[in-house]
C-alpha cells in the first residue's frame, strides 16, 4: 500500500547559470517541489540551487538495511545582511512530519492507512536524522518545508 505520487517530470529554468549541474536532466517529483524549484530559480537571493544533488547514506529501520536518501534542493541563499546561507531543503506535506494519528475505527482499511502512514513517518524521522547530520557536518542548514511554508 505505498503511496502514490505523479509521474516525475522535467523542469526547465529560466535562468539555467544558477542551477548547479545538469539543467536538462532536472527531475520534479510534485508540483510542491515545482513550486519550490520555481521560487529558486526566480529568486535574486537564490545564487545557485541544485536538485536531488547528493546522496545521503541513511539507515531504514523498517528495512533494516543502508538506503540512499536525495535531499531535494541544495540551495545558496544571500540574505539582507549580504552573508550566504547554505540550505538543504526537503519539501513534504505537513502531515508527513508529524506522528500518525490512530484511527477512532478500527476497520481493516483504517488499520492498514495507519500502519503504512507509521513506516512512512518512521522512514522521513530516519532520513531526516542523517540529513541533519550531513548537514552539520557539511556546512548547511536543513530545512523542512511543507505547504504552509510554500503557501499552498
Amino acid at each position: 500500500m505505498r503511496k502514490r505520487y505523479g509521474k516525475p517530470f522535467r523542469f526547465k529554468p529560466k535562468h539555467p547559470e544558477k542551477y548547479v549541474g545538469d539543467v536538462g536532466r532536472i527531475t520534479m517529483r510534485s508540483t510542491w517541489e515545482k513550486k519550490f524549484a520555481i521560487w529558486c530559480d526566480l529568486n535574486p537571493s537564490v545564487l545557485k540551487w541544485n536538485s536531488e544533488g547528493v546522496a545521503v547514506p541513511y539507515y531504514h529501520q523498517i528495512d533494516g538495511r543502508m538506503k540512499n536518501y536525495y535531499i531535494d534542493f541544495f540551495v545558496l541563499l544571500k540574505q539582507a545582511d549580504g552573508n550566504t546561507v547554505k540550505l538543504a531543503v526537503e519539501v513534504k506535506p505537513h502531515y508527513e512530519t508529524q506522528p500518525p494519528v490512530p484511527p477512532k475505527r478500527k476497520t481493516d482499511k483504517s488499520q492498514r492507512r495507519y500502519l503504512q502512514e507509521c513506516v512512512t513517518y518512521q522512514q522521513n524521522c530516519d532520513k531526516w536524522r542523517y540529513a541533519r547530520q550531513w548537514a552539520d557536518d557539511n556546512g548547511f542548514k536543513f530545512v523542512i518545508m511543507t505547504e504552509n511554508e510554500l503557501g499552498i
